[in-house]
């Protein structure tokens, strides 16, 4: 249920098994990949830096399928 009350209670759902590890890697304005976002102290002053990275990569190690990489590019 998306859009569920404060009143009720959230239901936690299995939605991929036998995931070994799950990775996010952001690309930054200056086409680098980093760990975290935002990539700095988290001080980001505006107009000197995106506020969204420029892409996002998920990695999923899967015990049966091995990995999968997805890149996703972030408009704006």
């Amino acid at each position: 249920m998306l859009d569920r009350t404060l009143a009720q209670e959230p239901v936690r759902v299995s939605l991929l098994s036998k995931v070994r590890t799950v990775r996010l890697r952001f690309m930054n304005a200056s086409r680098e990949w980093v760990d975290r976002w935002p990539a700095g102290d988290g001080d980001i002053v505006p107009g000197s830096e995106r506020l969204r990275p420029a892409a996002v990569e998920i990695t999923l190690d899967l015990e049966d399928w091995g990995e999968i990489r997805r890149v996703i590019e972030v408009a704006g």
